[in-house]
């Protein structure tokens, strides 16, 4: 893994956010609410960088890392998973070419008044979002997390559809 690419994501996503104003107002801050078994995958490189920050406990879960945290951190520390919430970089793979849709993370539709009320995201950070998912997707296992996620959420979708 080329350690490049996941701090070019980082630098991308530092200084960028998806409304220009704390959406953790809105809700409490819900997304940082977790229990223990709840937490964000970490990209391929990143339980190196994150590994021993106070506030962060790191499991595994098969082939996957979660970070688990204690709803309080240093934004500076924050994951990207955390940093994309509550958008995701849908991958789409399109004649060989890996394109990325900037869609709303589907999983925070029952916590995330920005998603549920669908808030229009800063330009800014929707063409972040974007370039850091080309860059950690150069590297084949955050591709494979990047597409396992894109599975997962196109079934919620289509499962939500169902229910509906």
């Amino acid at each position: 893994m080329s350690d490049r690419n996941l701090l070019e994501a980082y630098s991308l996503m530092r200084r960028v956010t998806p409304f220009g104003f704390d959406c953790g107002r809105l809700c409490g801050a819900r997304c940082c609410r977790g229990g223990e078994n709840d937490g964000m995958v970490l990209f391929n490189g990143e339980a190196e960088l994150l590994r021993g920050i106070e506030g962060f406990e790191i499991k595994r879960s098969g082939d996957t890392e979660i970070l688990i945290c204690s709803g309080v951190c240093d934004r500076r520390t924050r994951p990207l998973a955390c940093r994309f919430y509550p958008f995701y970089p849908l991958i789409r793979e399109d004649a060989g070419k890996t394109r990325f849709d900037v869609v709303y993370d589907i999983r925070g539709i029952s916590s995330c008044p920005a998603v549920s009320r669908q808030f229009k995201p800063n330009v800014n950070f929707i063409r972040a979002v974007r370039k850091a998912a080309l860059w950690l997707a150069r590297d084949e296992k955050n591709l494979k997390i990047l597409r396992d996620t894109a599975a997962l959420f196109r079934d919620i979708c289509e499962l939500n559809e169902k229910l509906l």
